[in-house]
């Protein structure tokens, strides 16, 4: 947890020194990780952040080389990647992301499925570049990864074959972001944030017309399901009803 004032809080498990408080012991009560931080992210068992003169840390387990430092041995300590400033991270289960300052992508880490975006599905625990293209936000998912170009467009990486990566064979390795929205925002009643992960659960007013658009597209369903809920402008009690499909 990082606060207000940029000190940057951890417990839990810690067996890989994940916490980065500089012992692998599991910790039942907020523990201070030392240095001032600007932006956090966690994978399954490794750390990472930039600190506030957007310098690249990692800690935690190294086994695919996630932390980007050149080599697989675990830290328990915030270890700096380089002299370089970054201006977002994200970390996938076993695979690390960043944009550097000048927009460029950057990945380590695990690659079976290609989530690390180079061409290749080699495990690599060097933070190399993708590319020089403009990038403005990633997020990192179990054994995929998804980013936003400057131009607004989506593009994904990685594994697919719960249709993770939000394309069937209609489409290509690109999604344009104005295409998603203005197909499903009429479907879509509440979302908040999207965020890179194993499942997806869309909550919506008209499930059926939602169903149909990803049926047509080569999903199925997964389950459906009926709950009740608090208006927040009305306060009263309404129906929801929510899907998850896969493909």
């Amino acid at each position: 947890a990082l606060n207000d004032d940029n000190n940057l809080y951890a417990w839990g498990l810690n067996s890989s020194g994940q916490l980065g408080v500089g012992d692998n012991d599991n910790k039942d009560s907020l523990t201070l990780v030392d240095g001032s931080w600007g932006q956090i992210a966690v994978g399954y068992t490794h750390s990472l952040a930039i600190d506030l003169d957007k310098k690249f840390y990692s800690w935690g387990d190294n086994g695919y080389g996630q932390l980007g430092l050149g080599n697989n041995d675990n830290t328990n300590t915030p270890t700096q990647i380089n002299d370089d400033n970054w201006t977002k991270i994200a970390a996938g289960a076993y695979h690390t992301l960043a944009i550097k300052e000048d927009g460029s992508l950057w990945s380590a880490g695990a690659n079976e499925y290609g989530q690390l975006c180079d061409g290749t599905d080699d495990n690599n625990n060097t933070l190399h570049k993708i590319n020089d293209e403009q990038w403005i936000d990633i997020a990192g998912g179990l054994d995929f990864t998804l980013a936003i170009k400057e131009d607004g467009s989506l593009w994904g990486c990685g594994r697919n074959d719960y249709g993770q990566l939000g394309k069937n064979d209609k489409y290509c390795d690109e999604i344009s972001g104005k295409f998603i929205l203005e197909t499903a925002i009429s479907y879509i009643y509440d979302a908040n944030e999207i965020v890179g992960g194993r499942v997806i659960l869309i909550e919506t007013l008209n499930n059926k017309k939602l169903i149909k658009f990803y049926e047509d597209n080569g999903f199925k369903i997964l389950q459906k399901r009926t709950d009740r809920k608090i208006d927040k402008e009305t306060g009263e009690e309404i129906k929801v009803e929510y899907v998850q499909m896969f493909r």
